[in-house]
């Protein structure tokens, strides 16, 4: 009885484990998401920031302004270079975590084939033990009888 009690609570433990690899996994998802979509915002500015400085060429510009323009060029390239690097990071973190989520479920349902095998032990044990009482009822008023 102590050994059920036992693989129950390792089993209990394994599937919270196993959970928090999932919404670990799925947090890191989102912030993936969020990173990627950064650097489609970064990438967006960068060719509405060379429009606006083409449209102002165009016109006419001082060199301050185009200083101007190829600073924040230059500042929003190193953004998205952070981002691309960041987004990196996350996706490789996503396959460990993904890694560890698939051992938890295997670690998981070990022990709940353990607990299946156990539980089919234990029924065939009172199975067995039933079919002795009920034989040794039967033997019983068979004596009685003679």
């Amino acid at each position: 009885m102590a050994d059920r009690f036992r693989l129950t609570r390792i089993l209990r433990l394994r599937t919270q484990l196993r959970e928090r690899a999932q919404e670990e996994m799925a947090a890191t998802r989102t912030a993936l998401a969020g990173v990627r979509d950064a650097i489609v915002r970064s990438r967006t500015r960068q060719v509405e920031n060379r429009r606006a400085e083409a449209v102002v060429a165009a016109v006419g510009m001082t060199g301050a302004d185009l200083a101007r323009f190829r600073a924040w060029d230059v500042g929003e390239r190193r953004r998205e270079e952070r981002l691309v690097a960041e987004a990196a990071r996350l996706a490789h973190e996503l396959v460990r975590l993904r890694d560890v989520l698939v051992a938890r479920r295997r670690e998981e349902r070990q022990l709940e084939v353990l607990r299946a095998r156990a539980r089919e032990r234990a029924e065939a044990a009172e199975e067995r033990a039933a079919a002795v009482a009920l034989d040794d009822l039967a033997r019983r008023r068979q004596a009685e009888r003679r």
